[in-house]
């Protein structure tokens, strides 16, 4: 269940882009198209942040999923012994992201989560899976980078976080109290609207990093024409 972001503001363009064992598949086809992907680790870190993958289609049935843009992850820049998925109760799920095989995972594309691996990737969407740090509670909130705009030189950074109701239903939330970097320079934190203002200098190209306690860190990545 996710959304690509990929909006042009009026001088900033922002591209948010974001049962074990091993089956017996057939031979993939050509790397196909590019999304973006997140993977961040049992510690907070990231593992690739916001990095490009070229997706695989391993089943050869013409279309993408999760699954298959994870595994192509793991085989990009990390090891694809590393990564592995199984049929579960819920469907196909994680067993084992960057090597850890907590079960304690969660994933989203295009900032929505996901009811399976299963789910659909299109080409330039987002894909984000993380270990929980909270492995008791899961209570980790995921968070993302809504959107950067700059006017008259000051960029507007708003920074959002989904929570569940008491149904479980997922619930889009300002995320108050984030600490933004600008290639890892804070530009302090959000506000009770999650948002953060910072004067640019000669940046033009730059990485936007949040972090804040119970939050998934977000990253994202803004080219300004």
């Amino acid at each position: 269940m996710k959304r690509i972001i990929s909006l042009m503001l009026a001088l900033a363009m922002i591209i948010c882009f974001g049962a074990c064992g091993k089956k017996e598949e057939p031979a993939p086809a050509d790397k196909g198209p590019e999304c973006y992907v997140t993977i961040v680790k049992g510690d907070g870190e990231f593992a690739i942040a916001h990095q490009t993958v070229n997706m695989v289609d391993y089943d050869n049935n013409g279309s993408y999923n999760i699954d298959e843009v994870l595994r192509a992850a793991h085989a990009q820049y990390g090891n694809e012994a590393d990564y592995a998925s199984a049929e579960g109760e819920y469907g196909l799920g994680l067993t084992k992201l960057w090597g850890d095989e907590s079960q304690a995972f969660g994933y989203y594309v295009a900032h929505e989560a996901a009811m399976s691996l299963a789910d659909p990737v299109l080409p330039g969407f987002t894909v984000e899976a993380f270990i929980y740090q909270d492995k008791v509670g899961f209570s980790d909130a995921y968070s993302y980078i809504e959107s950067a705009v700059v006017m008259d030189g000051i960029l507007t950074v708003h920074v959002c976080k989904i929570g569940f109701d008491e149904t479980w239903a997922p619930v889009t939330q300002d995320a108050e109290g984030a600490e933004v970097f600008l290639d890892g320079t804070s530009l302090g934190t959000t506000d009770a609207e999650g948002k953060v203002t910072y004067k640019l200098g000669s940046e033009k190209n730059f990485q936007l990093t949040a972090r804040g306690e119970g939050l998934v860190p977000a990253v994202c990545e803004v080219a300004i024409p």
